[in-house]
């Protein structure tokens, strides 16, 4: 699905929810449950989300390593090969926006108790990709800014403000969809970030066991 495919109402609903998702949470999340075509702007929204995260993520990184000679800096290739480095975090970024709406809906209906609201929660986890359109473009800019050596902030500080506001703004699109307190919200927005992030610190771990396993039957010399 193109933007140009979209008919222009979608279009707006899609750049007005997005708009709405930093300016007006709660709002954010009521208008796009209450449009006609709600699963499919819910779909456009995720679907520009995680492309968009994906091409700031490769340009970020490619920015960082292209001059980069630090061997620990690369997780997939060595330098020298920045653009094939840039290149897998963006596929990487693709595969997990692409598993994180599903699975963090999922975690919301499955393990915290709101099966029955299936449509709301997938709503209010939409919105939460219309956030990061916003977003995640402007955490790459100052990720980058924050590891040049005459930055005074840390990249670890610039995560930590990222994650206060994504996670603080995004709390209350559950706080609307699911008529719950913000607290709440918070908590459990809060742990379904974190399971993810283990899943994924475990799946990733499992792949360079795996991978390192293959490289290294493939390097023995027969006796």
């Amino acid at each position: 699905m193109t933007a140009a495919s979209l008919s222009p109402g979608t279009a707006e609903t899609v750049a007005r929810i997005i708009w709405l998702s930093v300016a007006s949470p709660r709002q954010a999340v009521r208008e796009l449950l209450s449009v006609a075509d709600g699963r499919r702007v819910c779909w456009v929204i995720v679907t520009l989300s995680v492309v968009i995260a994906a091409i700031s993520t490769g340009i970020g990184d490619w920015f960082s390593l292209r001059d980069q000679s630090d061997a620990s800096q690369f997780t997939f290739f060595s330098p020298g090969q920045a653009v094939a480095e840039a290149g897998a975090w963006t596929l990487f970024e693709l595969v997990f926006g692409a598993l994180s709406y599903p699975l963090t809906a999922l975690l919301w209906m499955y393990v915290f108790g709101f099966r029955d609201k299936a449509w709301l929660v997938w709503g209010a986890v939409a919105t939460t990709f219309g956030l990061s359109i916003v977003m995640d473009p402007m955490l790459e800019i100052a990720s980058y800014h924050a590891t040049r050596p005459d930055a005074m902030i840390a990249e670890w500080m610039v995560w930590t403000v990222y994650l206060i506001i994504a996670l603080g703004l995004s709390s209350y699109y559950f706080v609307e969809a699911l008529s719950i307190g913000p607290l709440k919200a918070l908590l459990i927005n809060s742990a379904v970030f974190a399971m993810i992030l283990v899943g994924v610190v475990i799946a990733a771990v499992l792949l360079s066991l795996f991978f390192g396993i293959v490289i290294l039957s493939g390097t023995e010399v027969p006796s």
